[in-house]
């Protein structure tokens, strides 16, 4: 049995030390966005904004989709995205290097859900477990792109 290291701050339970039973070093580094499907863009979008007080941290609208990006109390970010069906959430890890992490992935039985596509951030791959929950993957190279043009064009509505 792992030893009982630190105790968890929000269950008071003794946490393990789940590096002794990993059986292969994690491709994930973090959990960066929940992306979350909206069927009623702007009411989604002021609960976010007004009844949970999240700050914006961008919002574009191309090709006729429309997502924004809160920031509720750090990373990871929420993205609602009026071109994905409601009820749903997508939890995006950043790896390191997609292709090398897919690789790893698929040697352990994974597979990805569709075709690598690129996202503003980097490139990216779906995947679903047996459940059919969805996450995807994600090498960010280009990272927090849609913040710096939101901020840029914020700048330069004002001027």
């Amino acid at each position: 049995m792992a030893p009982i290291r630190d105790k968890d701050l929000t269950t008071g339970i003794g946490s393990r030390d789940t590096a002794a039973v990993r059986k292969h070093p994690s491709v994930f580094k973090r959990l960066v966005y929940v992306y979350i499907g909206t069927s009623h863009y702007h009411a989604d979008y002021k609960f976010y904004r007004e009844v949970l007080d999240a700050r914006l941290i961008w919002e574009f609208k191309e090709i006729g989709a429309r997502v924004a990006a809160f920031d509720l109390c750090g990373e990871p970010y929420l993205l609602i995205a009026d071109h994905v069906p409601a009820p749903s959430k997508r939890l995006i890890y950043q790896v390191e290097d997609l292709d090398s992490a897919a690789r790893e992935l698929k040697h352990r039985g994974w597979k990805p859900a569709g075709e690598r596509f690129e996202v503003p951030d980097g490139p990216c791959l779906n995947f679903k477990d047996s459940s059919g929950n969805e996450f995807a993957i994600l090498q960010m190279t280009r990272p927090h792109l849609l913040e710096k043009e939101f901020l840029k064009s914020r700048r330069g509505e004002g001027a």
